[in-house]
């Protein structure tokens, strides 16, 4: 692998036997999240005459999702090289750490027929 991305051996790089992953280099984790949300839709429409009426509509929408990452470790010599660059002893905790999106959204529609 490392004659192919930089000319020379992963034994003469790292200066001794390279150990890669048994089936080539890997890294994984485990995520694990909370996803909810909801929404709510009003439509109100209102006909002047035969010939001309008047529609109008609003959704709201709210989501939340919140979701932490374990960095599993590696067997291979580089370490969590390519992918992650990190591997840890359990599921992110603490303050800044777990990730979370909240979302909320008004859209608009009005039409006249």
């Amino acid at each position: 692998m490392c004659l192919f991305f930089i000319g020379i051996s992963c034994n003469d790089l790292f200066g001794g036997t390279f150990v890669p992953s048994p089936p080539g280099m890997q890294e994984q984790n485990r995520v694990k999240g909370s996803y909810n949300g909801w929404s709510a839709y009003v439509d109100f429409s209102f006909a002047f005459n035969d010939q001309l009426a008047l529609d109008l509509g609003v959704r709201y929408t709210y989501d939340n999702k919140e979701f932490s990452q374990h960095a599993l470790p590696v067997s291979s010599s580089l370490g969590p090289f390519f992918i992650l660059g990190f591997t840890t002893e359990g599921f992110l905790t603490g303050a800044g750490v777990l990730l979370a999106k909240r979302d909320c959204h008004v859209s608009r529609r009005a039409s006249i027929r």
